[in-house]
């Protein structure tokens, strides 16, 4: 299955690039940060969009160590015909918001860090379009800590106020955004899960650009 997502992504993210530079005018700013990172590893990321996934995909650099990368989603998004079609063949899975212990919440990020692989997450946990960054959730910090993970952070601008309806218009008016890669740093580099849920929320917030047009 990971062979699967690997050849599926690359595929993908290639069709996503000559999309993307038909709809939008992307800047990609630190990308070589992560040209030479394998797993164990989280990425963290504002979200703006329900394209956000398909956004980072596209901004991170080729380097095949890093794919297959598996998004966790939610409910509402995992949901939706086609968008949520897209997220699984592409490796999405389910953010689990019950479960009967720790273990069973996590069980499927655990896994996937254990074999050394790539978990991409929205600290926020919910789409929030407005022109800020709100706090963490703690479930980030927590999947780090768990899989001995490095964590890269990220930011996107560029893409408040975003709705499913806007999208049409982009093939008139493309769409200016922008993309920043911060620095990578270990999830043990922190006393414990709530100083790193809060580091993991500064990383982003130095790197979002508010009402970057």
């Amino acid at each position: 299955m990971k062979l699967w997502y690997f050849f599926i992504q690359i595929i993908g993210k290639i069709s996503l690039i000559l999309a993307v530079k038909i709809f939008f005018k992307l800047e990609i700013a630190g990308r070589e940060r992560a040209k030479l990172l394998k797993g164990p590893l989280v990425i963290v990321s504002n979200h703006k969009s329900f394209i956000d996934h398909f956004l980072i995909a596209v901004a991170l650099p080729f380097n095949f160590r890093l794919f297959p990368i598996r998004p966790r989603a939610d409910a509402a998004q995992m949901g939706r015909p086609i968008l949520g079609l897209g997220i699984r063949i592409l490796g999405g899975f389910l953010a689990k918001t019950k479960g009967k212990n720790l273990d069973d919440l996590f069980d499927i990020p655990d896994k996937i860090l254990k074999s050394k692989g790539v978990v991409l997450l929205y600290p926020e946990a919910s789409i929030l379009r407005d022109s800020k960054i709100h706090e963490a959730k703690s479930v980030g910090a927590e999947i780090a800590l768990r899989g001995g993970a490095n964590i890269l952070p990220l930011a996107i601008s560029g893409m408040d106020y975003f709705y499913e309806k806007d999208a049409p218009k982009l093939i008139f008016n493309r769409r200016k955004i922008k993309i920043s890669f911060g620095d990578v740093f270990p999830a043990n580099c922190c006393k414990n899960r709530k100083i790193l849920t809060k580091k993991i929320e500064s990383e982003i917030r130095a790197l979002y650009e508010p009402g970057y047009k």
